[in-house]
């Protein structure tokens, strides 16, 4: 570590402590604690970029981490683009605090954090606050909610009244299980039962809301995370025991899944989202497949809806419908380099751990959109903290082989 002044170590200690505490707060509504923390976030980053010159030591490296931040950044700069097509503008202003993550830590993932920043900080970050708010939300169960058939729909009004939404919510949930993953690799070939006994208590809490959740795609998500961790932890151990265990488990996740009353076929038979897939597409088809801008489009489908009687609803619930909609190809074509590029920001070390978050995100989005099912700041987030951890990594691997 080179050295620093006081008052730089200050700068970047009040970075770190900021971004944590934000990090604990988003799996919340808005509040006034999140937003006092990405002030102060935003404000200690920006002092150190200028105490430290970050620019200075900036290398274009023509990299996919390096296009994936770029692109984060020009999706937030299409607003503008399209913003002389707009033939209503009224919501402008709202949509740009939303997408403002897009340009805020686009640019952080390409200058990147200071070295006091770990993966495994946001790791306990993330777990802490959703063991706590999972918790939370376990002890207002009840036998009357037990053997409710609504019972999911009831925890769920507890949820939206103290916590968040499902969706943004139950994608707060699994990241929290990619960390547990992170985690438990951390600890491999460690003594530490007690922790990873933490840990899997941990995932169980979690895995225990993602299943009483009113949302589908978040359940699904975290079976696949746990299946693969699963596959993963018994690789090295026994090639007959991984086939078998993840069978079992795979097994007993098609069982949960088929007594979910959310998964039903009378609930998957009702869904709006086809009823609104639809809507979008034709909308599209209006527009000639060229976007109408991102505030045209929130206003066209809330017109459209209404006509239909379908009131307050501005989204086309798939962040591709909602893209292409609102910048047309170029908007579908952003979106997916997005997913694509986010697969290969990182070594081998933590391709699993990207993919994952790639896998987790792109369901939770093919049936909603950015800002209003998934806060892009946990997704930007935790991509930034993956892939400096990797580099960090990296850069000892080479100090080790070197000596």
């Amino acid at each position: 570590m080179h050295s620093e002044s006081k008052l730089l170590k200050a700068v970047r200690l009040t970075n770190l402590f900021s971004v944590l505490f934000l990090i604990t707060q988003l799996a919340c509504y808005i509040n006034l604690f999140q937003r006092i923390a990405f002030v102060a976030a935003l404000i200690s980053y920006t002092l150190e970029v200028f105490l430290e010159k970050k620019w200075k030591n900036f290398k274009w490296e023509n990299s996919t981490r390096q296009w994936f931040f770029i692109v984060a950044i020009f999706f937030f700069l299409l607003q503008f683009i399209f913003w002389p097509l707009e033939k209503n503008t009224d919501t402008f202003v709202k949509i740009l605090e939303e997408r403002i993550p897009f340009l805020a830590f686009g640019i952080v993932g390409l200058l990147g954090f200071n070295q006091y920043f770990r993966l495994k900080y946001v790791a306990y970050a993330f777990i802490g606050t959703s063991v706590v708010l999972g918790v939370f939300l376990l002890s207002n169960l009840n036998a009357e909610i037990l053997h409710s058939e609504f019972r999911n729909e009831l925890l769920g009004l507890i949820r939206v009244k103290y916590i968040n939404s499902h969706m943004k919510f139950n994608y707060y949930l699994n990241i929290s299980l990619i960390c547990i993953y992170y985690l438990f690799r951390l600890l491999k070939n460690k003594k530490a039962f007690w922790a990873n006994l933490a840990l899997a208590l941990s995932a169980l809490v979690i895995i225990l809301n993602l299943f009483l959740s009113d949302g589908r795609i978040g359940f699904v998500s975290g079976l696949i995370i746990l299946t693969v961790f699963i596959f993963r932890y018994f690789w090295h151990k026994s090639k007959p025991l991984t086939f078998i265990s993840t069978a079992v488990f795979i097994l007993l996740a098609i069982i949960t899944i088929s007594i979910n009353p959310r998964f039903s076929k009378s609930s998957i038979k009702h869904e709006p989202r086809q009823e609104i897939w639809g809507v979008a597409v034709d909308e599209i088809k209006k527009s000639n497949f060229l976007g109408v801008g991102a505030c045209t489009a929130a206003y066209d489908m809330q017109n459209e809806f209404a006509a239909r009687g379908m009131v307050n609803n501005k989204h086309t619930h798939n962040i591709f419908l909602q893209s292409t909609l609102e910048y047309g190809v170029i908007g579908f074509a952003t979106i997916l380099c997005m997913f694509t590029l986010c697969c290969f920001t990182t070594s081998n070390k933590f391709r699993i751990m990207i993919l994952l978050v790639t896998e987790t995100t792109f369901l939770q989005l093919f049936v909603g959109s950015f800002e209003r099912d998934l806060n892009p700041m946990v997704f930007l987030l935790f991509v930034i903290l993956v892939v400096q951890q990797d580099k960090l990594d990296g850069k000892k691997a080479s100090i080790m082989t070197a000596h």
